[in-house]
C-alpha cells in the first residue's frame, strides 16, 4: 500500500493499515500457513517452519502463485482446507486462462526470453512460461539463493535445461553478457533491464519491482489466473508489435 495509496491532505512517512501485533499473536492457532515462495522451501528460519514446530501448524509450502499450475497448487490447498466447491468466479477466470493460452500459444511458442528479478518473482514466471512453451533462456537473479538451478528445473520440466543458462548473485553487467550471446527474443524484468533491451534492440516486459519509468507499475497483476491471463495478454502482444514493426508491408488484424 505504500506504494499505491490514496490522495492525502498532509504527507504520512507511514500510512495506516498493515497487520496489528495481535493477529501475529493468534497465528499458532491458525488452522494452516501458506507459505509463497521456493526459497523458502529449505529455510527453517521461516515463519512458516516456526509456527509448524512450535505450535503444529499445518505447513503448505508452494510457489508464487504466477500462471496456471502454480495458481491450482495455491486454490488446491485453499479449497482442501475450506471444503467444499471452488466458486464459479474462479473456475471461470481459470476456464478465460485456459481459453487464452489456446488461442495464443502459436504466437509465443518457442519464443526466447531473458528473465531477471527477484528469486521467486524468477521461479514463478519461469514456471509460467514453461507453461505456455517460451523459453526462458537466461534465468537470473541478484540474490545468492541455495538450490537455485535445481529449483528452477523443477518448474522448467517442459523445457530442454541445455537452452537455459541459470545466475545466482549476479549484477546486470553479468546478465547482459549472458544475453548478448542468447539470441533471445525479449526481456522480463525490471526498468533497470531498459539499457539492455535498447542495446540488444528487443523489446522489454516490465514486471517485477522497480518500474521506475512507466505509469502504474505498482498495479501491474502478476499472481492468480486473472493475473496470467493479463500477464499472457501482454508477451502475446509484445510478439505481435514485434512482428509487425519488423514487417515490410504490415498488417491491420491477426
Amino acid at each position: 500500500k505504500t506504494l499505491d495509496g490514496e490522495n492525502w491532505a498532509e504527507y504520512q512517512k507511514i500510512q495506516k493499515g498493515g497487520t496489528p501485533y495481535r493477529e501475529l499473536k493468534s497465528c499458532g492457532g491458525a488452522k494452516a500457513t501458506l507459505e509463497m515462495g521456493r526459497s523458502l522451501v529449505d529455510d527453517d528460519y521461516s515463519a512458516g517452519h516456526y509456527l509448524s514446530a512450535v505450535h503444529g501448524v499445518s505447513l503448505f509450502s508452494l510457489g508464487l502463485p504466477i500462471g496456471l499450475r502454480e495458481s491450482d497448487a495455491m486454490f488446491d490447498v485453499l479449497m482442501r482446507m475450506k471444503g467444499g466447491e471452488m466458486p464459479s468466479e474462479i473456475q471461470e477466470a481459470r476456464g478465460r486462462l485456459i481459453d487464452a493460452m489456446v488461442d495464443g500459444h502459436k504466437y509465443v511458442y518457442g519464443k526466447k526470453v531473458i528473465l531477471f528479478g527477484e528469486s521467486d518473482f524468477v521461479m514463478g514466471m519461469a514456471s509460467f512460461l514453461n507453461e505456455i512453451g517460451v523459453v526462458p533462456v537466461v534465468c537470473a537473479t541478484g540474490s545468492k539463493v541455495k538450490g537455485f538451478k535445481e529449483k528452477l528445473a523443477d518448474v522448467l520440466s517442459d523445457t530442454d535445461l541445455d537452452q537455459v543458462t541459470i545466475l545466482s548473485g549476479v549484477d546486470h553487467s553479468e546478465i547482459e553478457n549472458a544475453a548478448m550471446k542468447s539470441g533471445a527474443d525479449m526481456i522480463m524484468g525490471s526498468s533497470k533491464g531498459y539499457p539492455m533491451a535498447k542495446r540488444m534492440e528487443v523489446p522489454l516486459l516490465r514486471l517485477g519491482f522497480p518500474i521506475h519509468d512507466r505509469f502504474g507499475g505498482q498495479r501491474i497483476l502478476h499472481i492468480g489466473y486473472e493475473g496470467a491471463l493479463r500477464l499472457f495478454d501482454t508477451i502475446v502482444n509484445t510478439c505481435l508489435q514485434t512482428m509487425q514493426e519488423k514487417s515490410e508491408t504490415g498488417y491491420s488484424y491477426i
